[in-house]
C-alpha cells in the first residue's frame, strides 16, 4: 500500500497571498527539468558528471519525470536498494540519499545536497533496483513554484 499519507499543501507567496491545493490527482511540486540518466526500464547504476550552474542546493529525484495522464506515478515492486552520492573534486562524498531494503517505496524519492559550487564538476555515484525510474536533478535557478497534475 503507498497511500500511507494524504497530504494538503497550502502554499503562502512572500506578497501575503496563499492558495490551499486540494487536488485528487497525483501532483508534482517543481518536477525536474534536467535528467542525468534517462527513465529506464530497469534498475541502473553508475556515475555521472554534474556541473551546476549557479551556486546552491539541488535537489536529486529518482522516479518518472512526470506521470502522463491517467497513469499512476510510482514502481510496480520494491527495490532493495536506492543510492545517490557525489564527489568533489578533492574527494569528498556528498550523501544525497541511501535507501537499503526498504519494503514500501513511496512513489518519488528526492535528496538534496546543500552548497554546490557553480562550474565545479562533481562525479554523481548512483544505484537503484526499482523500474521506470531515471535520475533528475533540479537547482535553485529554476525560480518560481509549479504544480503539475496528471
Amino acid at each position: 500500500q503507498s497511500n500511507t499519507q494524504a497530504v494538503v499543501p497550502y502554499f503562502w507567496s512572500t506578497s501575503g497571498y496563499g492558495i490551499l491545493w486540494d487536488n485528487y490527482a497525483w501532483t508534482y511540486l517543481n518536477p525536474p527539468h534536467t535528467a542525468l540518466v534517462p527513465q529506464v526500464p530497469t534498475g541502473a547504476s553508475g556515475s555521472a558528471t554534474f556541473t551546476p550552474v549557479v551556486d546552491g542546493d539541488h535537489f536529486f529525484y529518482i522516479g518518472k519525470p512526470a506521470p502522463t495522464a491517467g497513469e499512476t506515478p510510482g514502481w510496480n515492486q520494491p527495490g532493495p536498494n536506492l543510492m545517490v552520492s557525489l564527489v568533489d573534486p578533492d574527494g569528498h562524498t556528498i550523501v544525497v540519499q541511501d535507501w537499503a531494503f526498504a519494503a514500501n517505496y513511496p512513489t518519488s524519492l528526492t535528496g538534496v545536497a546543500r552548497g554546490l559550487r557553480k562550474g565545479t564538476a562533481y562525479r554523481v555515484n548512483y544505484a537503484w533496483s526499482m523500474s521506470d525510474a531515471g535520475l533528475f536533478v533540479q537547482g535553485p535557478e529554476y525560480g518560481r513554484t509549479t504544480l503539475r497534475s496528471a
